[in-house]
């Protein structure tokens, strides 16, 4: 089959989930038999894995003086990848939900014959989209995201949650089992006392990088002695470097751009726990990775946050993000280690199987070949 990819991921080589997954599911597809392309907002024009790369354009993200998100490089987005729609000619759209103006090209303005699948990895509620675009943009922006949500000719989910704000489960909304890309090697895992604490994703403030810096700040008055692993890529880079100066916690902080999957294991090994204070999370592949691991993750419960209902670690959902109160829930961590250590070895054996990405690439295989045949009937 021809498939063509699209995802807004302007860090794909990043580490957060949704680019991480779908760099991950390209190659996967690639290995298959299929032709796959993946348009993205940046990077470079490429062959990888088999497969090929072409960047819609050079925009980066830009944030509002304010906070607010600037929706001009998502604009643009939408309107280029029509025509490299057209070049591609798939047989096979595969897009995530972002950014949305996105869904409506595809959908409304096809240049060629395609079967449209677009993922939603997170729906945002009204006050959500309000805080990320402001009061009027975030209003239009909550109104296209429910249209947004009956278009495309199969939409599909990961969370239980989002498959309910969809509409639940129909012929055309598919629940997947999940995204864990078994890594090719952990090494033997044994418990031993660590020190470190790791933050992971990407550098933009909805992830709070500096909630993590400021809570870890608070651990050391603490007592702790360990260092922090910041790892992930972003437009905020720079700013987090100027407050871990400002916080003079240059000794016990590092940060790590774009690590190698050989870094990230060892700073893994090093730590007792995920520090993850994001305000939203569609999956929360990095817990996932962290406890089978049999590493705790720390999670705030934000409304956005649907990660939650993973109940992975449940005793470290926190409802405050006050740096002190999660210092003192790092703490808790660091000090019942092995406690955290079995209750996650047996969360591995029970739960984690039924996460693997490769069963939801089968699943979504089958549909597509089912889907294709259908639509070859009825001309």
């Amino acid at each position: 089959m021809k498939i063509l990819l699209i995802c807004e991921a302007v860090f794909p080589e990043n580490k957060g989930g949704l680019e991480r997954w779908m760099t991950w599911f390209a190659g996967e597809l690639a290995t298959r038999g299929n032709e796959v392309t993946y348009l993205n907002a940046a990077g470079v024009h490429e062959v990888r894995n088999k497969v090929s790369y072409i960047p819609v354009s050079d925009e980066t993200w830009e944030y509002l003086a304010n906070g607010q998100r600037s929706i001009t490089q998502a604009l643009k987005f939408a309107l280029k990848i029509r025509s490299k729609v057209k070049e591609v000619n798939p047989e096979v759209i595969y897009s995530a939900q972002a950014p949305i103006f996105s869904v409506f090209t595809l959908h409304f303005f096809r240049p060629v014959k395609y079967l449209l699948i677009v993922e939603w990895f997170e729906i945002w509620s009204k006050q959500y989209w309000r805080d990320y675009l402001g009061s009027i943009r975030g209003l239009i922006g909550f109104g296209m995201q429910k249209f947004a949500t009956k278009l495309a000719d199969l939409r599909v989910a990961f969370t239980s949650r989002c498959l309910i704000q969809l509409g639940g489960l129909n012929s055309k909304n598919l629940l997947l089992p999940g995204i864990h890309m078994i890594p090719k090697n952990l090494g033997r895992l044994q418990y031993s006392q660590r020190r470190d604490v790791i933050f992971l994703g990407r550098f933009v403030p909805d992830k709070q990088a500096f909630l993590a810096l400021a809570s870890v700040v608070e651990l050391k008055r603490l007592g702790w002695e360990g260092e922090l692993h910041v790892i992930g890529s972003g437009p905020l880079v720079d700013q987090i470097r100027s407050r871990i100066q400002l916080l003079g916690a240059e000794q016990f902080v590092n940060v790590l751009e774009n690590a190698t999957e050989e870094r990230l294991q060892e700073c893994f090994l090093k730590s007792f726990i995920l520090l993850h204070p994001s305000k939203r999370e569609g999956y929360g592949l990095a817990m996932i990775e962290a406890a089978e691991r049999q590493i705790p993750t720390l999670l705030i419960d934000y409304p956005e946050n649907a990660s939650v209902d993973l109940g992975i670690s449940p005793d470290y959902v926190s409802t405050s993000d006050d740096p002190q109160d999660l210092a003192q829930i790092l703490m808790r961590a660091y000090q019942d280690q092995e406690r955290d250590w079995i209750r996650l070895g047996e969360w591995k054996v029970s739960k984690l199987p039924s996460m693997n990405a490769q069963h939801s690439v089968e699943q979504l295989l089958m549909v597509i070949q089912e889907n294709l045949k259908q639509n070859r009937k009825l001309g």
